[in-house]
């Protein structure tokens, strides 16, 4: 990853052989075709998958995309289900993956960097994995916001995050089909709002969990400006306090953990993208795009509309993301 230009954190990307995972299962995960056009299922519904576009398996197009949008530089990753739901195949499909992604941007690598995928199902399979995408030159590791259904926890993926931590990857959490699907079954409210509501669960569980007291160095992100964190961080603080347990293993105010979270700007709203800014800082918010699922164009707009300067336009542009996806903690006052 080079300095400099835009860097898009969250772009994702389907290699050839994930789709060769998923073809030909007859339950989500899996690929099904309607008048012509093939998707990808992720769940149970017609709300619950999405259709499979040049942009999403083509490098060609990706960089086309890109040079369109004025990005400079790519964080490619592995959208949902990536290989959650695979089972006892989840190890070797990630595998795979991660070598098809290592291919892709090393096609291009001035202007792609990507993100590794593994087999939380599987835990045994999972530090090894870990291991060897950072060998391979991956920038960090993608994980569901639940696992097949099962809450993240630092316990039950004690191997990701021990192994992430100790190689100096970043962590980057990204919706799953959520656990509250049944009630946000209806209309597009898994894209509207299941996905931010689970996203949200899984960290304020993980923060309170105690994550920074065991992984102090961890550069952890979160999608979507911080889903819904930034948001009711004063519900968070106030009510934790209320009951005895409220507030987890922690002994200082939860706001004091969330704002070491890093997050991804995608929000096409400026307000929300300002609030961000503001709560958790500059050095801790980087542009993204969220395509091939939504435009890269109103991403930038937004971003414009933000109406940042200085170091701070030049944090969320590219110099948080070549720190926390290369370098790792704070840009050092001369970046920006």
């Amino acid at each position: 990853m080079t300095g400099g230009g835009l860097t898009d954190v969250h772009t994702h990307f389907f290699p050839d052989a994930l789709l060769a995972a998923v073809d030909g299962r007859r339950e989500p995960p899996c690929i099904c075709t309607e008048n012509g056009t093939r998707f990808l299922s992720f769940g149970p519904g017609p709300s619950r998958q999405y259709p499979l576009t040049p942009a999403m398996s083509d490098v060609e197009a990706k960089l086309a995309e890109m040079e369109r949008a004025g990005i400079t530089h790519s964080v490619l990753s592995v959208n949902m289900p990536g290989v959650d739901g695979l089972g006892d195949d989840g190890p070797a499909a990630a595998r795979a993956v991660n070598d098809d992604m290592h291919r892709t941007a090393a096609a291009a690598p001035d202007r792609l960097s990507w993100l590794g995928v593994v087999a939380l199902e599987r835990p045994d399979s999972v530090a090894a994995e870990v291991r060897r995408c950072a060998s391979s030159g991956a920038c960090g590791v993608m994980i569901g916001s639940n696992v097949n259904g099962r809450p993240l926890s630092l316990d039950g993926d004690q191997a990701l995050f021990d192994a992430a931590h100790e190689a100096g990857l970043a962590i980057m959490v990204h919706p799953s089909f959520p656990l509250s699907s049944e009630s946000v079954a209806d209309y597009r409210l898994t894209s509207i709002l299941g996905f931010l509501f689970d996203t949200t669960t899984a960290t304020l569980r993980l923060v309170l969990g105690g994550m920074f007291d065991r992984y102090p160095d961890l550069r952890f992100v979160v999608s979507h400006v911080g889903s819904l964190l930034p948001f009711i961080v004063g519900r968070i603080d106030y009510l934790s306090t209320e009951r005895p347990g409220g507030m987890g293993e922690l002994t200082v105010p939860p706001s004091e953990h969330l704002r070491r979270l890093y997050v991804d700007g995608v929000c096409l709203w400026p307000p929300a993208l300002r609030l961000g800014t503001e709560f958790f800082g500059a050095d801790h918010v980087m542009f993204g795009s969220d395509a091939p699922y939504w435009p890269m164009d109103r991403a930038v707009q937004t971003l414009t509309a933000v109406g940042l300067s200085g170091r701070d336009s030049l944090a969320l542009a590219y110099a948080t993301a070549a720190h926390v996806f290369v370098g790792g903690g704070r840009p050092p006052a001369d970046a920006v």
